[in-house]
């Protein structure tokens, strides 16, 4: 923790937030051996947001970057081995459940080398929890597909949309 002197202290001016990064999503494996989180950042030039993966091992302290999981990228998790890390995001205007090793995350150069990221499933539109299976072998998604009709139609075809009767 840095804390600034009297002299160097200014009230915070609309440019300073380009700068501000913060913190969402950590997870941690059951045996407390990786932990993963997305850092959120300003992305002037194309007026957004993006997020990166961030994995730190905690028992050596090392880490890997992953940069631009994509644009609204959300519901990161870890395989329970802990070899994998998913998470979604939107890319060419899909829902996509991506995936990458971690071991390649972490031997990133700070996010400057390529990652294979591999997209798992995609869809128009995803909800926002990610599950691995015990094994590892599968992951599970809930969300409601929405296909529009040329007359601007919403049809839901999940089998509980409105199984209560409201909303």
């Amino acid at each position: 923790l840095h804390m600034a002197d009297e002299q160097s202290k200014r009230p915070l001016e609309a440019e300073d937030y380009w700068h501000l990064k913060t913190i969402h999503g950590p997870i941690i494996t059951k045996d407390g051996r990786l932990a993963a989180y997305f850092v959120e950042k300003p992305d002037q030039a194309h007026d957004r947001y993006c997020r990166d993966i961030h994995v730190v091992e905690l028992t050596s302290d090392k880490r890997g970057v992953l940069t631009d999981a994509g644009e609204n990228a959300r519901a990161l998790t870890l395989s329970p081995d802990g070899t994998q890390v998913a998470w979604m995001a939107d890319r060419d205007h899909l829902g996509q459940v991506q995936a990458a090793r971690v071991e390649d995350i972490m031997t990133a150069k700070d996010g400057t080398d390529a990652v294979d990221m591999r997209c798992v499933f995609e869809q128009k539109t995803l909800g926002d929890v990610l599950h691995w299976s015990p094994d590892g072998q599968s992951l599970f998604t809930a969300g409601v597909r929405v296909d529009e009709s040329p007359d601007g139609i919403h049809v839901y075809t999940s089998p509980r949309y409105k199984a209560d009767g409201s909303g």
